[in-house]
C-alpha cells in the first residue's frame, strides 16, 4: 500500500518507518487512544517512501481484547486513497476557481425551473437587487416580480423550453428608489430548468438616451441653421432694398420708419 517491503514493517514504530514528525503525532495520538478509551480510532495521512513515492492514506484502527478486558494490541488497517485523495483536492481546486470567477462575474445568475419556480443563484452585489433573493427561493417568478416584468419572463421561459434558444428581456424596476434598467439572458439548462443569467444596464441606458438627446439637439441645431440661411437671405435683399429707399427724396418722410423696419 505505502511501497515498502512487508518486512520492512516488522519490529518498527511508524517514525522508524520514515512518517514525518507531523504524521508521527497523529499516530501517536490514535494509538494511545485505543489503549486507553479502548474504542476504534480512524485517520488519514501522508506519506513518501525511500523511492521518492508520495502516498495519502487511510488508518482503521480496532483494539483487541484480553480476557481481563484490556488491550492487548490493535490490527491496523491501511488503505492507500491516493487517487481518490487526488480526485477531491482537483474538486476543491475546481470549485475555488469556480468561486473566485463567479465572485468576479458583475451579473445576477439565477436559476428557475420551467415553470418558473426560484431554484438557486449567486448575486455579487446583492444591495442592487428588487427583493432579497433569498425570499424568493421556492417562489413563482409572479409572486416576487411586478405583473408586467413576470409575464415577459414567463412568456421568454416558455420560448426558451420550446425551441432552445436563448431569450433576451429587457426591463426596468425601481431599486432604492432609483429606476434601473437591466438586459436578462433566458438559457435552457437541463430538461426542467433555466439559467438566467442580469446585467444591470441601467449607466450604459443612461448613456444611449443622452447621446440620443444630443442627436436631437445637434438635429435641431442643424435645423436652426438651416431655417436661419433661408430666412436670412429674403431679409438682407430687403434690408437693402430699405435702405435704398430710405435715401430717396420721395420718401423722405418715412425714413423714422424704414429706420425701424432695418
Amino acid at each position: 500500500v505505502l511501497g515498502l517491503p512487508a518486512e520492512t514493517y516488522i519490529g518498527k514504530t511508524p517514525a522508524q518507518l520514515g512518517i514525518k514528525n507531523a504524521q508521527q503525532n497523529v499516530w501517536n495520538i490514535h494509538i494511545r487512544n485505543i489503549f486507553t478509551n479502548k474504542q476504534p480510532s480512524m485517520f488519514e495521512g501522508e506519506f513518501t517512501n525511500y523511492r521518492g513515492q508520495h502516498f495519502y492514506y487511510h488508518v482503521r484502527l480496532v483494539p483487541e481484547f484480553g480476557e481481563d478486558g484490556s488491550v492487548l494490541s490493535a490490527v491496523c488497517t491501511i488503505r492507500n486513497i491516493s487517487s481518490l485523495k487526488k480526485a477531491l483536492l482537483d474538486l476543491r481546486a475546481s470549485e475555488k476557481r469556480n468561486k473566485q470567477l463567479l465572485s468576479a462575474l458583475p451579473d445576477l445568475l439565477i436559476f428557475l425551473s420551467n415553470d418558473g419556480v426560484y431554484l438557486d443563484y449567486h448575486a455579487t452585489h446583492p444591495n442592487l437587487l428588487y427583493t432579497s433573493i433569498e425570499a424568493r427561493l421556492g417562489k413563482h417568478i409572479s409572486e416576487v416580480m411586478p405583473p408586467e416584468q413576470a409575464q415577459k419572463f414567463v412568456n421568454a421561459i416558455e420560448r426558451v423550453v420550446k425551441t432552445g434558444i436563448i431569450e433576451i428581456v429587457e426591463y426596468q424596476l425601481p431599486i432604492n428608489s432609483v429606476t434601473c434598467f437591466f438586459e436578462a439572458r433566458i438559457i435552457s439548462f437541463g430538461p426542467d430548468r433555466v439559467l438566467v443569467i442580469v446585467r444591470n444596464t441601467s449607466e450604459l441606458t443612461r448613456l444611449k438616451q443622452e447621446l440620443s438627446r444630443l442627436d436631437k439637439l445637434h438635429l435641431v441645431g442643424e435645423m436652426a441653421a438651416s431655417i436661419g440661411h433661408e430666412v436670412r437671405n429674403p431679409m438682407t435683399t430687403v434690408r437693402g432694398f430699405l435702405q435704398l429707399f430710405s435715401r430717396k427724396p420721395v420718401f423722405a418722410a418715412y425714413k423714422g420708419r424704414f429706420n425701424l423696419m432695418i
